[in-house]
C-alpha cells in the first residue's frame, strides 16, 4: 500500500486544512515508524514519555515473518501507557500503545485500525500505509515519527503529514544505530524537529501542550492591530532573510503554518516568534520550507494524467516539423517528481513518431534543495507505489537501492531555480503544468499567474492544473477541455490579452492626475485638429542616418511602394526606382554636410502618383534628439509650370552651364566622396574583421578546453537564455512606462499654478514649476545651482535653516510668509 497524494487531501481554496468535510479528531495520534536498530530508540522514547499524555501511539516495525515478535513485552517494561498487540477494527484510545503484528500491515480508517495481509512483493512499505492514512483521518491532528532503520520506508508518509499540516519527526542520524531512514526522510525537506530518540519524548509533550494553548485565528482581519503589524515585520524580515515575498499567499495558509512554527518554537504570540525568527538562524528556512509546502510524487491524481497521456499529448505534436521543439513548463516541480513524469509521458508518444521534434521540459522552483534533488534523478524505493514497473525498466536503473533516472530522460528536463510571480516567463509554450501553487495564493496574484500563463503558452496552448485549484480567474482566458476541471486550453483572447503583464500585484496605488483645465483642453483640441490638417495635406517622411523611416504622414504613401519579401522600413527600398539615385544623393548631403536640397524629378512606377515631383530634403536640427534625423518632403508639379521653367532655362547663354549641368557635378563629387568614405570604411572593417578573426582562433582553443565546464552549465545558460528574451520584452515595455509617467509628471509641473521648487540634500534645485518666478527668477540653466544663490522675493530669511532642519527630522514646516505688493504666501516644506 501507498499513503495518499497530496490531491487527496481534502481542500479549499486555500489548500490543505486542518478540518475540511468532518471535523478533526480530539485526541492527536502518534505514528512511529522504525526498522534495524529501532528497538533500543523506541525503548528510549517510551522511557520518556508521562504516564499520562491525551495520545495515542501506533508502532509499526520491519519484523520477521518468521518469528513471534515480543516488542508488546519490551516497550511494557518501558513505560506506564498500555501496550498491546493491534487488531483489526480496535478503536483508537488517548493513553494507549498500538504494535503491528507479524505479517500484516496496518492504516487508520474512521479513528479504528484496520489490520490486512502484508503484500506479496515484500515491498517495505508498511510504515508509508500507516502514516498515509493516518494523516488523511486525522490532518494536523497526526504526527510522524521515525526512528532507527535501513531503507527509506516512511518517508512518503511524513510528506503527505506534511501536506494534511501534522508535524514530522525524526531520529537524529548519529543517534540512530541505522541512521538510512532518518537521513531519507531528511532529504526529503518536510521534517519539523530532528532530536535523539530520547529528547524526541520530550519535545512531543512540549509540542502537545503548546497546540492545546497557542492557536492564532484563521483571517488576518481577527487579529489584533499590533498583530498585524507584527505579521508585515515576519513577512519583511523573511525576505530579507530568503529572498521571497509571502505577502500574497493567502492569510489563512499563512496563519496555520505560523501557528504551527509558533506551536514547535515554543512562543505563544506573533511578536514572541518575530524575535525568534530574528534571533535564531536556522528558523527563517524553516518558516520558508513550511509556507513551501515542497510535496509532490510521481503521476500524483493518476486519472488526471491519464486523460493528458490520452488527448493532449497527441496534440501537442500535431504540426511540429522534425526541426521544431515541444517545449513544457512544469512551474513548483519540488523535487522533479511530476517533471518526469511528464517527460516520461511525452518520450513514450515519442516512441510511435517516425521522425520527431526535438522535446524541450523547464521544471521550475524557487527552492535551490529541492532542485538540487531533481537534478540528481536518484528517488527512493517508495517510488514502486507511483511508478509502474514497465517504466521503472525504460525510464530507472537499479542501484544501490535507489532508482537512477536514466539520461535520456535526465537530458530532456532543464531544472532552474525561478521565482513564478517575480521572474519573467519562458515563452512559447505548448504545456504548463501548474499543480497545487496556486491555492496556496490570493485571488489577485490567481489573476496575475492565469495572465502570465496565457502570454507564455502559444495558440491552443493547454494548462495543466491540480484538482483542487479554483479556475474562476481563468475563464476569460481559458476554456475547460475535461471533466476533471484540471486541464485548461489557452483562448485567443484580445490583443491586451496577449501581452505580459508588466508588474506583479501590488498594493500600491496611484492618486490619479489632475484634470487639465477646459481653456487648456481647448487650445489643445485646436492644435491637434491643425496638426491633423498638415498631415493630411503634406507629403512628408523623417528618416534616420541609416535612412530608416521613423514617422510619415497619410499622403507620403502614395510615394512609396512595397516589394516581396521581407519587410523593410528603409526609404530607399521603399521609394520607386526612379527616385533612388537623386534621393541618396540628397540624403548624404542632409547628413553629411546638413544641406538643404531641392530638386524636381519624374516619378514613374508603380505608385499612385506619376510626372514631375518637387522632392526636399531638410535635416533637422533638435538637441534633444540624440540622433541625426532628416525630413523627406513630395510635391507634385504642374507639367505647364514645370515647361516654362524650363523655357527660362534654355534662354541662358550657352557659355555658361546649364543649372542641371551644374547640379549633375555636384552630384558627382558628391558621389565620389560618399564612395571614397565608404572604400576606406570597408578597409577599416576588413583589418578589423581580420583581426578578430585571429583573435576567434585562440579563443576557439580556450573554448574547447572549457567545453566540460560548459556542458556542466548547460541548463542554468538555457533557462537564462529563455528568461533573457521575455525580460527584453518586459524591460521595453517597463521604458515606454517610465518614458509616459516622466511625461505626466512633466506636463504636471507645467499646468499646475502651485509655485512648487524640488532641492536635493545638499539644497540643489532639481526641479520647479513656472509659478516659482513670482518668488525666484530661475532660468531653465539654474537646475543644480544651490537655492543660497538666490535671493527671494519674499520676507523671509530662515529658508535655508528650515530645509535642512527638514531633512534631517524628515518633519514637514508650514509658515506664513509676506511678498511682494503686500502678498501673503501659505509655504510648506515637506521631506
Amino acid at each position: 500500500m501507498s499513503p495518499p497524494s497530496p490531491e487527496d487531501v481534502p481542500q479549499s481554496s486555500s489548500g490543505p486544512t486542518r478540518a475540511t468535510l468532518e471535523e478533526e479528531r480530539d485526541c492527536p495520534v502518534v505514528g512511529i515508524g522504525a526498522s534495524a536498530g529501532g528497538v533500543d530508540a523506541l525503548r528510549r522514547f517510551f522511557r520518556h514519555l508521562p504516564d499520562e499524555i491525551g495520545m495515542a501511539f501506533v508502532v509499526v516495525l520491519h519484523l520477521s515473518p518468521d518469528h513471534e515478535s515480543n516488542l508488546t513485552e519490551i516497550l511494557q517494561h518501558e513505560t506506564e501507557l498500555p501496550v498491546q498487540v493491534a487488531t483489526d477494527e480496535c478503536a483508537l484510545q488517548p493513553d494507549h500503545v498500538y504494535v503491528i503484528p507479524p505479517q500484516r500491515e496496518m492504516r487508520v480508517d474512521e479513528a479504528t485500525l484496520r489490520l490486512s495481509a502484508r503484500s506479496s512483493d515484500h515491498r517495505p512499505h508498511t510504515i508509508d500505509a500507516l502514516l498515509g492514512s493516518l494523516a488523511k483521518e486525522y490532518q494536523s491532528q497526526a504526527i510522524g515519527i521515525i526512528l532507527s532503520g535501513t531503507g527509506a520506508d516512511g518517508t512518503l508518509g511524513l510528506r503527505s503529514i506534511k501536506a494534511y499540516g501534522g508535524i514530522a519527526m525524526v531520529q537524529q542520524p548519529d543517534d540512530a544505530e541505522h541512521a538510512e531512514m532518518s537521513r531519507n526522510a531528511l532529504d526529503a525537506g518536510v521534517i519539523d524537529l530532528v532530536c535523539p530518540a530520547d529528547e524526541l519524548a520530550e519535545r512531543l509533550v512540549a509540542y502537545h501542550q503548546n497546540a492545546r494553548t497557542i492557536h492564532l485565528p484563521d483571517s488576518e482581519e481577527a487579529l489584533p492591530p499590533v498583530e498585524q503589524t507584527t505579521l508585515q515585520e515576519i513577512f519583511t524580515e523573511l525576505q530579507a532573510r530568503t529572498g521571497h515575498d509571502f505577502s500574497h499567499y493567502k492569510r489563512s495558509s499563512v496563519l496555520r503554518r505560523l501557528e504551527r512554527r509558533l506551536q514547535v518554537t515554543d512562543v505563544d504570540t506573533l511578536g514572541a516568534y518575530l524575535q525568534v525568527l530574528r534571533d535564531r538562524p536556522g528558523e527563517a528556512q524553516s518558516l520558508y520550507k513550511e509556507l513551501l509546502i515542497s510535496v509532490t510524487r510521481f503521476f500524483r491524481t493518476p486519472e488526471a494524467f491519464e486523460t493528458l497521456e490520452d488527448t493532449i499529448i497527441p496534440s501537442l505534436f500535431d504540426g511540429k516539423a522534425p526541426d521544431e521543439e515541444v517545449r513544457v513548463w512544469v512551474t513548483g516541480c519540488a523535487t522533479g517528481e511530476e517533471a518526469y513524469s511528464l517527460a516520461m509521458l511525452l518520450h513514450e508518444y515519442v516512441r510511435t513518431l517516425d521522425v520527431p521534434p526535438e522535446l524541450q521540459v523547464f521544471a521550475t522552483d524557487v527552492d535551490p534543495e529541492g532542485l538540487a534533488t531533481a537534478r540528481r534523478g536518484v528517488y527512493p524505493p517508495t517510488i514502486e507505489a507511483d511508478v509502474s514497473d514497465e517504466r521503472l525498466d525504460r525510464f530507472f536503473r537499479r542501484e544501490d537501492d535507489q532508482y537512477w533516472v536514466t539520461r535520456s530522460l535526465r537530458n530532456s528536463v532543464v531544472f532552474a531555480e525561478h521565482n513564478l510571480i517575480e521572474d519573467p516567463p519562458f515563452s512559447n509554450l505548448d504545456l504548463v503544468c501548474c499543480r497545487n501553487l496556486l491555492i496556496y495564493l490570493d485571488q489577485t496574484m490567481q489573476e496575475y499567474v492565469f495572465r502570465l500563463f496565457h502570454y507564455a503558452l502559444n495558440t491552443d496552448g493547454f494548462l495543466f492544473l491540480g484538482p483542487s485549484e479554483a479556475i474562476g480567474p481563468a475563464q476569460s482566458l481559458f476554456s475547460m477541455v475535461d471533466e476533471t476541471r484540471s486541464i485548461l486550453r489557452r483562448t485567443a483572447g484580445s490583443t491586451d490579452d496577449r501581452s505580459m503583464p508588466l508588474f506583479p500585484p501590488s498594493e500600491t496605488t496611484l492618486e490619479p492626475a489632475p484634470q487639465p483645465t477646459a481653456s487648456a483642453t481647448a487650445v489643445q483640441d485646436m492644435a491637434g485638429l491643425h496638426e491633423r490638417l498638415l498631415r493630411k495635406q503634406v507629403a512628408s517622411i523623417i528618416v534616420d542616418e541609416t535612412h530608416d523611416i521613423v514617422h510619415l504622414t497619410e499622403r507620403a504613401g502614395a510615394f512609396l511602394h512595397h516589394e516581396d519579401g521581407t519587410p523593410t522600413h528603409n526609404l530607399l527600398d521603399k521609394v520607386v526606382p526612379s527616385l533612388r539615385l537623386e534621393l541618396r544623393s540628397a540624403l548624404y548631403q542632409a547628413f553629411q554636410k546638413g544641406e538643404t536640397t531641392e530638386r524636381v524629378l519624374s516619378v514613374s512606377g508603380s505608385t499612385d502618383t506619376s510626372g514631375p515631383v518637387r522632392v526636399q530634403v531638410f535635416p533637422i536640427d533638435d538637441p534633444d534628439r540624440d540622433r541625426s534625423l532628416a525630413q523627406v518632403r513630395f510635391e507634385e508639379v504642374d507639367a505647364s509650370a514645370l515647361a516654362v521653367e524650363a523655357e527660362e532655362t534654355d534662354q541662358e547663354p550657352e557659355a555658361e552651364p546649364t543649372k542641371r549641368e551644374r547640379d549633375l557635378e555636384k552630384e558627382l563629387q558628391d558621389t565620389k566622396e560618399q564612395l571614397q568614405i565608404t572604400t576606406e570604411k570597408y578597409e577599416t572593417a576588413s583589418e578589423e574583421m581580420e583581426t578578430a578573426n585571429e583573435e576567434l582562433m585562440s579563443m576557439n582553443e580556450e573554448l574547447q578546453a572549457k567545453n566540460e565546464e560548459l556542458q556542466t552549465s548547460k541548463e542554468q545558460l538555457q533557462s537564462v537564455n529563455e528568461e533573457l528574451t521575455t525580460t527584453n520584452q518586459q524591460l521595453n515595455a517597463k521604458i515606454e512606462a517610465l518614458d509616459q509617467a516622466n511625461n505626466d509628471l512633466q506636463n504636471l509641473m507645467e499646468a499646475t499654478e502651485v509655485a512648487t521648487l524640488f532641492l536635493g540634500q545638499d539644497l540643489e534645485i532639481r526641479r520647479y514649476t513656472p509659478p516659482i518666478a513670482d518668488i525666484y527668477s530661475l532660468r531653465a540653466s539654474d537646475i543644480g545651482r544651490p537655492i543660497t544663490d538666490f535671493t527671494p522675493k519674499i520676507a523671509y530669511e530662515g529658508l535655508v535653516d528650515d530645509a535642512e532642519r527638514v531633512l534631517d527630522d524628515q518633519t514637514p514646516i508650514e509658515r506664513e510668509v509676506q511678498g511682494e505688493n503686500q502678498a501673503w504666501y501659505l509655504m510648506r516644506l515637506r521631506p
